[in-house]
């Protein structure tokens, strides 16, 4: 049996992501094995009869191997390889809203329950009864109330053109990014902290004898820091867009 010789500019490969054939125009879903034309940069059934080169020899073949040969292609389209496990799939909303800070706030809480009960077996339940959480661990609750509060806020804003995507774990650390807002005019980070009866405000300092300084307050106390780390969370989805933009040209290359 003659084997097909496909064209130096044709690439049999399956597909990263999802297109449609350049001849029939049917739709080809990711990790489906298709035509990738260098040239045109555009992808083709492998089965599709207008994708068959013109001096390609055509060759009678029984109906039974024809048979077989088909079920192979359809196993083999449909089957994911391991470029396609990395590829992810999301709802317009993923995630939830505040879940980090609510698990860091319980695992405050139980400690310290563990510990007040392990010290004071006779009189640890009066004491928990009596003394609240410290304001360390109650912190991580009321921000975990401030994000899912917010979290739903922007959950009931999203659709086709807006996704979601909550609770953001940043590789190699602790941290998490509270939301992201994917939408045409670009990827928002959206940074969640809950004050009650307490407005932000920029003052600004200095420009005429001393150099100008810029802070933010939050209720007349310095809260710059929150600033600058909403601003190292920016910068790491910034690298994170550039670095997939490079696979994705690498990819068709």
């Amino acid at each position: 049996m003659v084997e097909d010789a496909a064209p130096m500019d044709v690439k049999r490969m399956r597909l990263r992501y999802a297109g449609t054939c350049s001849s029939c125009g049917s739709a080809l879903s990711a990790g489906t094995t298709a035509d990738y034309d260098r040239v045109s940069k555009t992808v083709a059934c492998v089965t599709c009869p207008a994708s068959v080169p013109p001096d390609q020899t055509q060759m009678v073949v029984p109906h039974a191997v024809v048979d077989q040969m088909t079920e192979t292609v359809a196993t083999d389209a449909v089957r994911p390889g391991p470029e396609v496990d990395k590829v992810p799939v999301l709802g317009v909303v993923d995630g939830q809203g505040g879940a980090s800070a609510a698990a860091e706030y319980k695992r405050r809480h139980d400690a310290r329950q563990e510990r007040v009960l392990a010290k004071h077996p006779r009189m640890g339940r009066f004491l928990l009864a009596v003394f609240d959480d410290p304001q360390s661990t109650r912190a991580w609750s009321v921000g975990a109330e401030g994000e899912r509060m917010l979290g739903g806020m922007l959950t009931s804003m999203a659709g086709d053109s807006l996704r979601v995507l909550h609770d953001r774990l940043i590789p190699r650390t602790r941290a998490n990014i509270d939301h992201l807002v994917v939408c045409p005019n670009g990827v928002f980070v959206v940074d969640a902290k809950r004050y009650r009866n307490a407005r932000p405000a920029l003052r600004v300092e200095g420009g005429l004898l001393r150099p100008r300084t810029e802070s933010l307050t939050v209720g007349g106390r310095d809260r710059t820091t929150l600033a600058a780390g909403m601003q190292k969370q920016v910068v790491l989805v910034r690298a994170a867009l550039a670095e997939q933009r490079i696979q994705e040209q690498l990819e068709f290359v």
